[in-house]
């Protein structure tokens, strides 16, 4: 055990109130050039750069350092690639001074206010899913969901389609039709062509490894989401109008959403009576009807009842019926098992300014020529969280719809499940 601690870090400068340039106005026109006294202009105000960082862990004795323990980082950092100060002349203006975004962190922070952990909660569906002997293949749900195999989805019948089509109740029972029972029914005999090709690989494996400790592990969950929208120009300072050589804009806000879950963990399994090597027909033995998923288990009970597939959108009571299931068979235990994840969302604002100046030079009565000089902004806000918690196998939680937003495909199988319930 270790000894927890908190530590704080706040590498934030403020920019308010720094000066950010002067701009200048003359008071009678070429030739004759005077000058009005400079505006000051200032950083808007609230707006930082830096890093915020606080963090939970434990301190461990070391080095060398041969423990661990959670670990629960959040922090948020601000970068401003602003336009250098210079000095930029278009007739009777005169700017001299920088650029930059006008944005905040502030809606990073708040992300990371929301930020909780939750790690651990995975861990039913990590040890679920990289447990050293684990069925290959659901055949027990397989064979008794033969008796509801859905008929061919489109009769043959151009006459019969068009109905089909045309009837807005039959859209969604049609849609369940394919994702409850063409396309698991076609992905299991898939598994099962290829478990078969490779069961002795399976069973040799099992034996070879017995009561040996294995380092297990892999990716949970690995999401990248990306959104931009369009909004007004927000470089800082809004010249006067003429400085521009069009109107200036729009800016382009994007989020990047990251969120990265991983499993590692040091295992051991011991499965009673396992000889497969001198077994006169291995295809006959316990283990192989284990591997095909034809034992009569509390996770086969719990998949067969109606709906519970719903259920686990919610909690992952599947994950942890099938753990206990499996565990009744190879008694697994652990030397260790985390869970890591990394999550983050960055804010990014770029903007195209295009900004014209004309020569300092004042020819008679005219100005000199312009010229375009546009160039380009950009402000990064993220919001970041980093943790690493110790798990088991009947961890309950792990990203149901009460933590996470239903995904694309949750969102199609419900509507559909309300079309083909509607009374139209």
């Amino acid at each position: 055990m270790g000894i927890p601690r908190y530590r704080e870090k706040d590498e934030s400068a403020s920019r308010t109130g720094q000066t950010i340039g002067q701009f200048t106005t003359f008071k009678t026109s070429c030739p004759n050039v005077t000058y009005f006294g400079p505006t000051v202009l200032s950083y808007p105000l609230n707006q930082s750069q830096g890093v915020w960082t606080r963090c939970w862990d434990e301190l461990h004795k070391g080095p060398p350092f041969r423990e661990g323990g959670p670990f629960f980082l959040v922090r948020v950092t601000s970068e401003y690639q602003d336009k250098n100060a210079q000095e930029y002349l278009y007739k009777s203006y005169k700017y001299n001074g920088a650029f930059t975004i006008n944005a905040t962190a502030s809606e990073a922070l708040a992300i990371a206010d929301g930020y909780a952990p939750t790690a651990r909660s995975y861990g039913a569906q990590a040890f679920n899913k990289f447990r050293p002997v684990k069925p290959k293949v659901d055949g027990g749900q397989w064979a008794a969901e033969l008796r509801d195999l859905p008929q061919n989805p489109w009769p043959w019948s151009v006459t019969n389609l068009r109905n089909q089509i045309l009837k807005f109740k039959n859209l969604g029972s049609q849609f369940l039709n394919y994702e409850f029972g063409w396309k698991p029914f076609v992905k299991d005999l898939i598994k099962m062509y290829e478990t078969s090709n490779r069961m002795e690989n399976h069973l040799r494996f099992v034996e070879n490894n017995q009561a040996k400790w294995l380092t297990r592990g892999g990716i949970i969950k690995n999401e990248l989401t990306t959104t931009s929208s369009q909004m007004t120009f927000k470089s800082y300072p809004a010249l006067v109008s003429w400085f521009y050589s069009q109107n200036p804009g729009p800016c382009t806000k994007s989020v990047i959403t990251r969120d990265t879950i991983w499993f590692k963990a040091r295992m051991k399994y011991f499965v009673p009576d396992l000889n497969v090597g001198s077994s006169r027909n291995i295809w006959n033995s316990r283990l192989v009807r284990h591997m095909y998923g034809l034992t009569l288990t509390p996770s086969l009970a719990w998949e067969l009842i109606p709906f519970t597939w719903l259920q686990d959108w919610v909690i992952n009571i599947g994950d942890v019926i099938s753990n206990y299931s499996n565990s009744l068979y190879d008694n697994l235990v652990t030397k260790y098992a985390y869970v890591m994840r990394h999550r983050s969302t960055s804010i990014i604002y770029d903007e195209e300014v295009p900004l014209q100046i004309s020569s300092p030079l004042c020819v008679g009565s005219n100005w000199g020529p312009t010229k375009p000089v546009p160039f380009k902004l950009r402000a990064v806000f993220t919001a970041e969280c980093k943790e690493r918690d110790g798990t088991s196998q009947y961890c309950f939680g792990g990203g149901g719809f009460l933590e996470e937003a239903l995904t694309p495909r949750q969102e199609r199988i419900l509507w559909a499940l309300g079309v083909s319930r509607a009374t139209i």
